[in-house]
This record gives C-alpha cells, structure tokens and sequence, in this order.
C-alpha cells in the first residue's frame, strides 16, 4: 500500500495544515507545467530519451503527490485510509499461518 505521509513527507499525526504546506511545496518542485521549463527541448539525440523517461518520473510524482493530498485533506478519507494503513501494517508485522489444523491442537479435557 502506497504511503501517502510519506509521499508528502509529513507524520501520520501531522495536521492539515502541515500536509498542505508539504504539498504545496511539493507542487512547486514536481508540477509538469514546471518541469517542462527546467528540460531541454526534444531532439532526435539518445538525451532526449533521458528527458522524456524524466518526464514520466516527474509526472508520476505528481500524479502520486496529487492522490496523497486529496486522500489526506478530507477527514473522512484519511480516517478511511489511515484503517487501511493500520491493517497493512499490522498484516506485514510477521506471517500468520492461513491453515490450522484442529487435529494438530492439544486440548486440555
């Protein structure tokens, strides 16, 4: 599961306003309209490769640093997302055997 406070950089108790000075800041850094600027113009050079895989990178974090902010702006779908998170996390503590065997259990009669 993706970790949205770690996308922003903020604790699981940060208050909204942290998370929005985090995502702003983020925003700021990752926009593609930005980064389109700061990137060569395409050429037909193995670089302009680079700068389109770039591109793609940039855009996913943006995508990912997007989907963070909406999730964790709306307290509904934080308290939602935060159970989520729990669980997982509780889940990947250690592993659990999936099958019992009730014969292989001792009893006190």
């Amino acid at each position: 599961m993706t970790d949205y406070y770690a996308i922003l950089g903020v604790s699981q108790s940060a208050k909204l306003d942290e998370i929005k000075e985090a995502y702003r800041r983020l925003v700021l850094k990752f926009h593609p309209d930005k980064q389109h600027a700061l990137l060569s113009p395409p050429s037909q050079t193995p670089q302009s490769q680079d700068a389109s895989t770039n591109t793609t990178d940039i855009s996913q974090e943006f995508e990912a640093i997007q989907t963070a902010w909406i999730t964790l702006r709306d307290s509904v779908l934080r308290r939602e997302y935060d159970k989520k998170l729990r669980v997982e996390r509780q889940r990947n503590r250690g592993v659990v055997q999936e099958e019992i065997d009730l014969d292989d259990m001792k009893f006190n009669d």
